[in-house]
């Protein structure tokens, strides 16, 4: 049988009741982070409370922020789009007539330049069949045609990526178009405000549980002490001054054991801090949404951007009428003279 020296066992020993401190000061340095970001009193009973009125403080400033982003989103609408609003009704808003002519504007005129270049390609074939078209012309056609179909395709790929941004923000808009609507939702804003009750009620458990793993972190700490202080007693009173290897491996299963109790805190301490933050994303940022006039919920920050979305949708739809008259002036002059040719083919023919 092997044998340590009570001095050496007693160190060994020491070094095992340290490893315990240190598991449980890895888990431990979480609490004090945990302190500093929520700001809450050394006291733990005071925890949730201090958590909570820190979270309603900051809700409002949120909530004071979306309110005055939204009405500045209907100020400028109404004063860059519609003289101020003095022309708006409970029914009716100036600057959703103007957005909605000029979107239907850009759509009929991506239609309009469809059809001609799908009249086009019809008189093009039937021309060409007959053989009515001068070497001239078919060289022209067949060079022109491509870039007009590329044309086309940016028209209508300009055409549903305005439109989706349409429908995406139409509901928005009505928000900030019209009073009525800008009032509920700014009623709703406030109606949907974070409590100090009902955070501190969340709170509270998942705290009183991080204090209550502290507490058996400490206590296993004492005991780990405990056990030192009596392995200490037991290992310098043998009169041989030696410790079997056995023995010694057989009580620092002990220390090994504490250890393994501390480490199963882990997982549930991080549980816990998920949970904090996840009380504390929703306490921030409430409410996330808001209704639009149709009922539908709609996020907070695209009612925000609903102005910057009119200018956009507006300047896209700027944008494909100018790109798109001249060359829909274009294709109907071309189209004259194909119309033309094709009559004069039809007649000759019959």
């Amino acid at each position: 049988m092997s044998y340590i020296d009570v001095e050496d066992a007693v160190q060994i020993a020491q070094q095992r009741e340290d490893a315990v401190k240190a598991a449980s000061a890895v888990i431990d340095k979480d609490v004090v982070t945990l302190k500093e970001r929520f700001c809450v009193p050394d006291d733990p009973s005071q925890w949730a409370p201090a958590f909570a009125t820190i979270l309603t403080s900051r809700n409002k400033e949120y909530r004071h922020l979306i309110k005055q982003e939204i009405a500045a989103a209907a100020h400028n609408l109404k004063h860059l789009y519609s003289e101020g609003g003095d022309s708006d009704t409970e029914e009716a808003s100036e600057a959703l007539r103007m957005l909605v002519s000029i979107v239907i504007q850009a759509l009929e005129a991506k239609n309009r330049m469809a059809a001609q270049l799908a009249e086009y390609r019809v008189l093009h074939e039937n021309l060409i069949e007959s053989g009515s078209l001068s070497l001239p012309d078919r060289v022209f056609i067949r060079k022109t045609l491509p870039d007009l179909e590329r044309c086309s395709r940016r028209l209508e790929s300009d055409a549903v990526e305005m439109k989706e941004q349409f429908d995406l923000y139409k509901q928005s808009l009505y928000i900030i178009a019209f009073e009525h609507e800008l009032r509920k939702c700014q009623e709703t804003l406030s109606a949907r405000k974070t409590t100090r009750e009902r955070v501190e009620s969340q709170a509270r458990p998942v705290f009183r549980q991080v204090t209550a793993l502290y507490a058996q972190r400490q206590m296993l700490i004492e005991e780990a002490g405990t056990l030192g202080l009596k392995h200490g007693m037991e290992w310098f009173s043998l009169p041989t001054g030696r410790l079997s290897l056995d023995k010694l491996n057989e009580q620092l299963e002990e220390y090994d054991a504490l250890v393994r109790r501390i480490n199963t805190h882990s997982a549930l301490h991080t549980e816990a801090l998920r949970r904090l933050d996840d009380i504390q994303e929703r306490a921030l940022w409430s409410p996330l949404t808001l209704p639009g006039p149709n009922g539908s919920e709609i996020p907070v920050d695209r009612i925000c951007g609903a102005f910057r979305a009119y200018e956009g949708i507006y300047a896209m739809c700027t944008g494909m009428l100018q790109f798109s008259q001249p060359i829909i002036e274009t294709l109907n002059s071309y189209l004259v003279t194909l119309r033309q040719r094709n009559v004069i083919c039809a007649l000759m023919s019959t």
